[in-house]
């Protein structure tokens, strides 16, 4: 079980160092979309500051913490489909498309939300491994 864990993990942060990229080809869109799109980045920016300080703290509980590590990487295989999504059909923010970008900013940004929230429970519940 262990082994399954670190090649999660090992997932995870693959996933993440992608995010950085995702983020970056969204950002257009993202600030055409207003006030949600400006609350998520935010959000966006402070789930990677949490993530690096987790790198930085190196504790053992969220290397084999598979159901953290399983939010983690639904959330960047989601972002992945939206940007694919977004490219694949050509997706501009229009009148038409608006009420799409605002409501996946609102469930990515409860997602954020959710794992940051995660962390920080799991970070004072829980001892070092």
């Amino acid at each position: 079980m262990k082994k399954m864990n670190k090649i999660i993990y090992a997932i995870r942060l693959f996933l993440f160092i992608i995010h950085f990229y995702l983020i970056f080809i969204l950002i257009n869109n993202t600030l055409s979309v207003g006030l949600l799109a400006y609350i998520f980045l935010i959000i966006d920016i402070f789930y990677a500051l949490v993530i690096i300080w987790q790198l930085i703290y190196k504790k053992r509980k969220y290397k084999y913490d598979m159901i953290y590590n399983l939010m983690q990487i639904g959330f960047d295989i989601y972002l992945s489909i939206i940007i694919f999504k977004i490219y694949y059909e050509h997706l501009y923010v229009l009148n038409k498309t608006l009420t799409y970008f605002k409501v996946n900013f609102i469930i990515m940004s409860i997602l954020l939300v959710f794992i940051i929230v995660y962390s920080f429970y799991e970070l004072s519940g829980r001892k070092d491994n």
